[in-house]
Order: C-alpha cells, then sequence, then structure tokens
C-alpha cells in the first residue's frame, strides 16, 4: 500500500517537474526570440512611459518626474526602468511575457475556479483551455501580447483579484484573501483611474464575505493605505493643468480608497446585503448616476457612449468578441447564479458602467482601437469568460441536482 503511494507520489512530482520544464523553455524561447527579434510595439503612449523609465533609471528616484505621473501608471514605467541598465532602450522581451504570464493566470484561475464548483479535473482542464483559446483567438488581445502599454498588466491583476477573492469566499480560505488584496494593490498602480475600479471590487466583496476578520482588516487597510499615500504625494506633484489627473482628481481618489478601506473593515455591508439586493440597488444607482450625466452633458456623454459601442463592436479590433459575449451575458442574468456570483457580476457590469461614467470628467472617448476605453476593456473580457464558465457549470449541476431531487421524489 505505503509503495503504492511512493509510485503515485513519485509520478505526480514528475509530472510537475516537467510541466516547470516546459514552462521554464517557453520563457526562455520567448525572451530569446524577443532579444532577438524586436517583437514590441509602439504606440503615441508607450514613448513617454519609456521616457518616464529611463529618467527613473538615470535619477534613482521619483523626485524630477513628478508631474509626469499623472498621466501613467506606475508598475510598467519600473519595469522598464531596468532597461538602460544593460544598455537598451526598453526590455524588449518583458510584453510578450506580460501576456504569456496573463494567459497562465487565466488557465491556473479559471482551473480553480471550475474546482471550487466540484466540476471533474478534466473538465475543468478542457474548460481553462477553452477559456484560454477563447481569450488568445481574440486579436485585440494578442496584439497587446507585443503593444507597450499598462492594459495587458491591468488586466492581470484586475482577474486575479476578482479570482482570488472569490476563491477566498468559496473555500473560506485567508491565502486566497492575501493573494485578492495584494492583487488589488498591484491593479491600483498599473493605471491613474485603477483605484476607482479597484475600490468596487473591495466593497462587493467586503457585501458578500459574512467573515471579516482581523487578518482581512489589516490586509485591506495596509493596501488602501499604500494607494492613498502614492495618490497625496501624485496631488503634490502633479499640476492643475494636467489632462488626467489634477489634484483634485487625486483628492477624490484619496477620498474614495479611504471610504472604502472604512467600509471594508466592518461588517456594514454585508449586513445590509443580507437585507436587501446590493448589486440590484448598486447597479441602479450607477444607473441613475449615468442618467444625469447624460442630462448634464448629453453631446459629451454622447459621443463617449457612442465611440465605446462603436469600438466594442467594430472599429476597436475586437472581431466579434465582445458581440458574442454581450449575447451570452444577457442569457446569463436570467439564469440563477452560482454563490458569490455578484462579485463576478459586478466586476464586469459595474465596470464597464464606471468606465462610461468616467468620460465625464475627461475629454470624450474616440472612435478606434488606440482610445482609451476600448484599452481598458481589455481586463473586462477574461473575467467575462470566466463568469460565462462558471454560471454555465452551476446551471448545469443545479439543473442535474434538480432532476435528482426529482427522480429520488417519484421513486419514493
Amino acid at each position: 500500500m505505503s509503495a503504492c503511494g511512493i509510485r503515485r507520489g513519485a509520478g505526480k512530482a514528475a509530472k510537475e517537474i516537467a510541466a516547470s520544464a516546459i514552462g521554464v523553455l517557453v520563457i526562455m524561447g520567448v525572451v530569446w526570440a524577443a532579444w532577438t527579434v524586436n517583437l514590441g510595439v509602439i504606440c503615441y503612449d508607450s514613448v513617454p512611459q519609456l521616457f518616464i523609465s529611463r529618467e527613473v533609471a538615470a535619477s534613482g528616484s521619483l523626485g524630477r518626474i513628478g508631474p509626469l505621473l499623472g498621466s501613467w501608471g506606475l508598475l510598467l514605467i519600473l519595469v522598464h526602468s531596468a532597461a538602460p541598465l544593460i544598455g537598451r532602450e526598453y526590455l524588449l522581451a518583458a510584453q510578450p511575457l506580460i501576456g504569456i504570464a496573463s494567459l497562465g493566470l487565466l488557465g491556473t484561475l479559471s482551473f480553480n475556479c471550475l474546482r471550487v464548483l466540484s466540476v471533474s479535473h478534466k473538465a475543468a482542464v478542457g474548460l481553462a483551455m477553452l477559456l484560454c483559446g477563447a481569450w488568445v483567438s481574440t486579436y485585440f488581445i494578442l496584439f497587446e501580447f507585443f503593444l507597450i502599454h499598462n492594459n495587458m498588466l491591468a488586466a492581470a491583476y484586475f482577474l486575479c483579484a476578482v479570482g482570488a477573492l472569490w476563491i477566498s469566499l468559496a473555500r473560506r480560505d485567508p491565502v486566497f484573501e492575501e493573494v485578492g488584496v495584494l492583487a488589488v494593490t498591484c491593479y491600483c498602480f498599473t493605471r491613474i483611474e485603477a483605484p476607482i475600479f479597484a475600490a468596487m471590487v473591495l466593497l462587493l466583496y467586503s457585501s458578500l464575505s459574512a467573515r471579516l476578520t482581523q487578518h482581512w482588516r489589516l490586509w485591506c487597510s495596509g493596501g488602501c493605505l499604500t494607494v492613498c499615500l502614492w495618490y497625496l504625494w501624485l496631488a503634490k506633484s502633479v499640476s492643475s493643468g494636467n489632462d488626467i489627473l489634477t489634484p483634485a482628481k487625486a483628492a477624490i481618489i484619496v477620498l474614495v480608497m479611504l471610504v472604502s478601506g472604512l467600509l471594508c473593515s466592518t461588517k456594514f455591508l454585508y449586513s445590509l446585503g443580507s437585507k436587501i439586493n446590493l448589486f440590484k440597488y448598486g447597479m441602479i444607482c450607477l444607473f441613475l448616476i449615468l442618467l444625469f450625466m447624460f442630462i448634464s452633458k448629453p453631446a459629451h456623454m454622447g459621443k463617449s457612449l457612442f465611440a465605446m459601442v462603436s469600438n466594442l463592436a467594430a472599429t476597436g479590433r475586437w472581431g466579434w468578441t465582445w458581440l458574442i459575449l454581450g449575447g451570452i451575458l444577457v442569457s446569463c442574468i436570467s439564469r440563477q447564479w452560482f454563490a458569490g456570483g455578484a462579485l463576478w457580476a459586478g466586476a464586469l457590469f459595474g465596470g464597464l458602467g464606471v468606465l462610461l461614467a468616467l468620460a465625464y470628467f475627461r475629454v470624450p472617448y474616440h472612435v478606434g482601437w488606440p482610445d482609451s476605453a476600448n484599452r481598458i476593456s481589455t481586463q473586462f473580457v477574461a473575467v467575462a469568460l470566466v463568469f460565462i464558465a462558471l454560471n454555465f457549470c452551476s446551471s448545469s449541476r443545479l439543473s442535474d441536482i434538480n432532476t435528482r431531487t426529482n427522480e429520488l421524489t417519484t421513486q419514493a
């Protein structure tokens, strides 16, 4: 018996070693290819980020380039700040590796999420591979494997945050809770507007979790405080003439994160959610806010809405992706959701609503793939795919359970 167990353990270890070796070889191959043949694609927005990264490397601090950071997230800049140290303009292999890591994250996270719903191991592997194939077959996603920008990095952290927090919710696992908070915190440093979406995810999680432990309060408060300190520094550094972040907008982001951190440290949202459907009322509130914005700036918001719809449906290099996802998601809304499904739905539908609302505070969105809203939409594709898969598997499982229950009742 023990010998059989040892052989089984050795076989499992051998498979893990083989998988790790293949992963290392793939990464080495990508690095070699990117280093030999420059696979990076530079657009208008790439240039200032790479320029700032060189300034960071030259000065060794952020003090000199503080005013420039009001338009870009910090994380990608720090990644490429290592390039001048090895005599390069930028890290040639960084963007393809971020893309591959994001693909691996989608596969691993979707597999673990499906296993939470008791989907069989083989079925979970197959579905995870199918989701990865669907994601990477989208032209704009594949294009962003090489486009030097912060969109893919933001998408990876956003997916990790939502997925890890949902697994923590389902399994009551504090480890995934920590991973989720770390992912949310890192996500806030990928794009300037990211803390708004991050606050939404944290509030959704807190409204669904019955166990907000001292451990959670410590991690959540630490993450929110870190983001607040960064944006306070930005508020001091940027000028009021910045086209994206002004001191006033930075102060609003700080206030949003502080309020979110305080609410997430109590059971107020969970207690309220046990009495009313917070997801439904939250979406109604978001709709009313958008309605006010459209009444206040009809031409401005109308142009932004048209640009968003046009880009997702035709002009944003998405192909049929959003049309197919939209059709499936409409059918998902009418179905019975799995436990904690409001976290995925809120991150997706609420996120798209918030994205439209952000247009009110900036120049209108425009038609074409380089548009900011079109690129931010990258972070919602993987979330939509996993949400659809979980909803489908949950509905199928519920149908099986109901069928078995009816059969047993008839036999009795």
